[in-house]
Order: structure tokens, then C-alpha cells, then sequence
């Protein structure tokens, strides 16, 4: 998120409108080499600033203090729980919280180091109407229900989908590169030709006429190194890019499901969200997980998805997602 948004903005205006005076800002999920200590968050061992995200296409992170990020692109002072704290327990990150709330500070950013400390910070907001960060910090929140009463652990009942499998990438980040690599010993490629693209001389149909014409798992691809990312857009502008594809990766889903697709693997967070919206999905079930962070979804009666953030799955992550999209074991 740059400084003009959007978490603060939008965190800041849910917060009015649900008249919460305490909102946990929590983007850890430490399985995934992602932590938060002393509000700094850390991408494995290297602060947010010195990691990959660095250099993001669209959103390139130069400071790892969360605490001046949210400030930055927010009307109020922002909180801090610290992990001293947090090492305490629930009750002592909930008692944390009421007292920045008090202060005035109602975006709190909480650190967590360990999943352990996501399950105690899930269990300190039981009574919370909001909370924001990354898909971690919900961990600890199904719990709260479950001792309520509210739902029932039951076990997961998953049923994969055997038909074509597509994989689109966006994600220029340097796991999913390296992810596109491991692919290319065994799988189909095509690159999208991003400069092409924005000349009108890439379409959907001659995408899909080659996506046809292959076996096996084939992908089509944006993915860049910053270098070239960096060039393409001192041509054509940023922002203009990232509208042009995500317009294309949502009509290219469109067109490989209405040609049979029946798993589709997507790598990148904005071009996972182009590929929601323009399929329309309003309703996702969770299957199992393929990898931390990443699980395999239901999206219809033919249809079986994985949306995956760039930096998320080991190497072989294609090649997983589609056995266990398919009904296949981890």
C-alpha cells in the first residue's frame, strides 16, 4: 500500500462506520516468512525495505516501519502492542488495546513473531467488530465461535475437480519467477508481451488459440524482472499497465472457462482480484491448503480455484495446486 492508501483510508472509514475505537493492524504470517517485531514487519530474515517487495511493480515498499506507513496515509495517531506484550497472552494484548484506544490511538499495530502469537491476538480480539493485516491474523479468530457455540469444528469435506487446468501469472515478485522457472522444465509457457499488450497488439483470441493447442499444464504469464518492469513502464505509464492487464488476465479467465477450463491457478494479488471480479465469483469454499497461506478453493460446480499472493508457495507451487485442485493429496 503506497501513501495515498488504501489500508488507512479504508480501515479509517470502516472504524467510523462501525463505531470501533480499537482496530488491530496485523500483517504477519510467520509460516510464510512474514513478521511484525517492534512494528517493523521483517520478510524472512530481511526488513520489508531491504526484501524483493522493494521493488513491487505498483506498490514498492522503502520503509518496513509499519507505524509511519499507516500514519502516513491515515487522519489519526497510530498504536503499537509489542511483543512483550503480545508474549503475555490474550489478556494482556486486549488490555494493551483498550489502553492505546484510550489514548486516542485506534489503529494499532500489533507485533507477532511466531503463528502461536496470531492464535493469542485472534483469542484478544473476540470482541472486537474489526480488525485488518494480512490473512495470518485470522487464524485465531474461528476459535472465538467455536467457544460460543456460534459454529461447530467439523471436519472438511473437499472434492477437487479432474478437468483442464490453466495457470495465469501477473505476480512480478521473485518467488513467483522463480515458481515460472521450476515450471518451465516440465510445463508449456507463453509470455505475455506487456509492451504488445499496451499496443493493442496482444488478444485474448490468439492467447487462447495457443493455450488450446497445449498438454499438460500450461501458463501465460507477465511476470518481469524489475528491470524490465522498470522499462516498460517509463513507456507507458504505471498505472496504465496495470489497467490494461488486469483487463486482460479477467477476460482471459473468462475465455478459458467458457473453453472448458475447470481448475485455474492465479498468481498475483491484483491479478487475482481482476480474475474474481470478472468471473464473478461472490462465493468461495476453502479446500485443503496447497501451501501456508494459499488454499485450494471451490468456485462453482465446475470450477476449482487458487488465488495466490506473489511472494507466496515454494517452487514447485504450480505443479501442487493443480494435483490438489484436481482431488489429488498434497
Amino acid at each position: 500500500s503506497t501513501d495515498d492508501g488504501n489500508i488507512g483510508p479504508v480501515a479509517e472509514a470502516l472504524a467510523s462506520a462501525l463505531a470501533a475505537d480499537a482496530v488491530i493492524v496485523c500483517p504477519a504470517f510467520p509460516r510464510t516468512g512474514r513478521t511484525v517485531f517492534q512494528g517493523h514487519l521483517f520478510v524472512k530474515d530481511q526488513l520489508l525495505s531491504d526484501s524483493p517487495m522493494k521493488d513491487h511493480p505498483l506498490t514498492p515498499m522503502r520503509d518496513p516501519d509499519l507505524r509511519n506507513v499507516l500514519s502516513r496515509q491515515s487522519c489519526g495517531v497510530v498504536g503499537h502492542v509489542p511483543m512483550a506484550i503480545v508474549a503475555e497472552g490474550s489478556d494482556a494484548i486486549r488490555d494493551a488495546l483498550a489502553a492505546e484506544a484510550r489514548h486516542g490511538r485506534n489503529l494499532i499495530v500489533v507485533d507477532a513473531i511466531h503463528d502461536d502469537d496470531l492464535i493469542a491476538i485472534g483469542a484478544a480480539a473476540r470482541d472486537l467488530v474489526l480488525i485488518t493485516g494480512g490473512s495470518g491474523v485470522a487464524m485465531g479468530l474461528p476459535a472465538n465461535f467455536v467457544k460460543t457455540g456460534q459454529i461447530l469444528a467439523k471436519k472438511l469435506d473437499w472434492q477437487g475437480q479432474a478437468g483442464r487446468c490453466a495457470i495465469l501469472s501477473g505476480s512480478c515478485s521473485e518467488a513467483t519467477r522463480n515458481q515460472i522457472a521450476t515450471h518451465a522444465k516440465t510445463g508449456a509457457q507463453h509470455e505475455i508481451d506487456v509492451a504488445g499488450v499496451m499496443r493493442g497488439e496482444v488478444k485474448i483470441d490468439g492467447l487462447l488459440r495457443w493455450f488450446l493447442a497445449q498438454n499438460g499444464l500450461p501458463i501465460l504469464y507477465s511476470s518481469a524482472s524489475p528491470t524490465a518492469v522498470q522499462h516498460v513502464q517509463a513507456e507507458f505509464g504505471m498505472q496504465a499497465i496495470a489497467d490494461r492487464l488486469d483487463k486482460l488476465f479477467g477476460d482471459l479467465a473468462i475465455a478459458l472457462v467458457a473453453a472448458g477450463v475447470e481448475r485455474l491457478v492465479v498468481a498475483g494479488g491484483e491479478t487475482s482480484g481482476a480474475v474474481v471480479g470478472a468471473l464473478r465469483l461472490n462465493a468461495l469454499s476453502m479446500g485443503p491448503e496447497i501451501d501456508p497461506g494459499v488454499p485450494a478453493m471451490r468456485a462453482g460446480s465446475n470450477l476449482t480455484i487458487a488465488l495466490k499472493s506473489g511472494n507466496f508457495g515454494t517452487d514447485n507451487f504450480f505443479e501442487k495446486a493443480a494435483a490438489i485442485l484436481a482431488g489429488g493429496a498434497k
